[in-house]
């Protein structure tokens, strides 16, 4: 066999090709992008198949091709649309985290300014994070004295805001 059977094969099979393509596409482009890929698959190994169905594998590898390309840009948009929401987030997150920096910079440079005693029990409390009774144990208090120091603290802390 020659190419000339190759040429029959794609001037015959051509016009159905298409037109299934375009059924499948609703494109002309890009049903003619489906005939090519179809053609070209054949063409890398049209030697190795079985049967003499060629007309029925044209047509398999096109719809397979399409469903493929559909596959893909189905995924990719997923893809992006993931990204995109990500991307918000983390944008979010950060605006949040820098606005939470600033204001606790604030808090911070607040209650440095008050006296010593008031000054370590709100930043264990507020900054460390430590329970009342760590904080007693901590600056050898009683729990109820840490109460009424963060609760004068916070008092003057306030006028001060």
């Amino acid at each position: 066999m020659g190419e000339r059977w190759i040429e029959e094969l794609f001037e015959k099979e051509y016009p159905a090709l298409l037109l299934y393509g375009i059924s499948l596409t609703h494109s002309r482009f890009e049903a003619e992008d489906l005939v090519q890929e179809a053609f070209y698959r054949f063409l890398l190994i049209y030697d190795s198949l079985s049967s003499d169905n060629y007309r029925g594998w044209l047509f398999r590898v096109m719809r397979n091709y399409f469903y493929d390309g559909q596959r893909k840009e189905k995924n990719k948009k997923k893809l992006v649309k993931y990204l995109k929401k990500e991307y918000q987030e983390t944008t979010a997150d950060l605006l949040e985290e820098f606005i939470q920096s600033d204001e606790r910079e604030a808090l911070f440079q607040k209650i440095q300014q008050l006296k010593k005693p008031y000054q370590e029990i709100l930043l264990a409390y507020y900054f460390l994070e430590m329970p009342i009774q760590t904080i007693a144990e901590f600056l050898q208090l009683k729990p109820n004295n840490v109460k009424v120091l963060l609760h004068r603290g916070r008092k003057q802390l306030k006028e001060r805001l």
